[in-house]
């Protein structure tokens, strides 16, 4: 099902030059992205959040989870390290 929505033409431009920037087909699919992108960044804005208030609230929770990931990030699985297998990402 589709409907209409009411934008300016400048908001709209701006949703077709940054789909096309991008490579999107359609406005629908652009504005989606843009959608899971303000969603993604709204999820992580609130980990952060939670995160500083354990930090503050809780010291002696945040030194478990920092000795947590500590330990995980120093794990070795014995098959190598990720930035040997995919190199483009280590910029």
């Amino acid at each position: 099902m589709t409907t209409t929505i009411k934008i300016t033409s400048e908001t709209r431009d701006r949703l077709r030059g940054w789909a096309d920037r991008r490579g999107v087909k359609t406005l629908d699919q652009a504005l989606n992205a843009c959608l899971d992108a303000a969603e993604s960044h709204e999820q992580m804005q609130a980990v952060g959040a939670a995160m500083a208030r354990m930090r503050r609230g809780d010291p002696d929770a945040w030194a478990a989870y920092t000795r947590e990931r500590d330990l995980w990030d120093s794990a070795d699985d014995g098959l190598g390290a990720a930035g040997d297998e995919y190199p483009e990402y280590n910029r």
